[in-house]
C-alpha cells in the first residue's frame, strides 16, 4: 500500500525533495552569515 503512495505522489515528493535542498542550502548560507555576524537569531524552517 505505501509503495502505491510513493508511486503516485513521486512528482510531489520530487518537488519536495527540491525545495528541502534549497532550503537547507539557504539556511547554511544563513548560518555561515549570522556566525560572521557573531549573533544567532530566531531559525525559520519552512518546508
Amino acid at each position: 500500500m505505501k509503495d502505491e503512495i510513493w508511486e503516485k505522489d513521486e512528482p510531489v515528493l520530487k518537488l519536495w525533495m527540491e525545495k528541502l535542498r534549497l532550503s537547507t542550502k539557504m539556511m547554511m548560507e544563513n548560518e555561515t552569515d549570522l556566525k560572521g555576524k557573531r549573533q544567532l537569531g530566531p531559525r525559520q524552517l519552512t518546508f
